[in-house]
């Protein structure tokens, strides 16, 4: 597709799948390169197929700067920008933001800056590194994710531990962020893939 850095042939095909759909989950284990298929999956869409004009990736503030290499090694693209700083710089930052083709912000500016974050992702690419991080329904973070999901264009998850405690975690990803409405609603998911509860609720897994 253009790389500097070629994709294994297992990168290559989710790649292949995940351009072709609205929305797309890669959960290889670690070490197996979900971070390179995120980048090869932007870059189809954004120089091959021109179909938006930016990538936003929401990571944890730790793979930030990581994640920027990456994209500089595998596309040789330096219009990168990294959201980050105190409440005026980041203001700034946003403010020229429409000028980069690649936008790299953490989890915890979602609910600080998501009027300034809503106008970048509508019709553009989103992707949530590290997904399971947005699993909680009432998390600030989850719900401003979910909200974003319905502006963008296309839609990228990526993790190692997509479900860590029960089914409804998958739930909340795949349904709220990957593909919105996909799995229906939440007791008609529950109902399929958990055991109801003896005082309530759902409980385990199964399907």
């Amino acid at each position: 597709i253009g790389l500097l850095k070629p994709l294994f042939s297992y990168q290559a095909q989710s790649v292949a799948i995940a351009t072709k759909r609205s929305g797309f989950a890669i959960w290889d284990q670690p070490g197996l390169g979900k971070t390179a298929q995120a980048i090869g999956w932007a870059f189809q869409l954004l120089i091959n197929q021109k179909e938006a004009d930016r990538a936003i990736i929401v990571t944890p503030g730790a793979i930030k700067t990581q994640f920027m290499r990456e994209i500089k090694e595998f596309t040789g693209h330096d219009d990168i920008l990294v959201i980050d700083g105190d409440k005026k710089k980041r203001l700034a930052q946003y403010q020229m933001a429409d000028k980069y083709r690649w936008i790299i912000l953490n989890y915890d500016l979602l609910h600080l800056d998501y009027k300034y974050i809503q106008p970048l992702v509508t019709r553009q690419l989103l992707i949530a590194d590290e997904a399971h991080r947005i699993k909680g329904r009432s998390s600030k973070r989850g719900v401003a994710m979910r909200a974003l999901a319905n502006k963008a264009y296309r839609r990228l998850a990526l993790s190692g531990t997509p479900i860590e405690n029960n089914p409804s975690e998958l739930y909340t990803i795949m349904n709220g962020f990957v593909v919105p409405g996909i799995f229906g609603s939440p007791i008609e998911f529950l109902n399929r893939y958990s055991y109801p509860g003896r005082f309530g609720g759902f409980e385990g897994a199964r399907n």
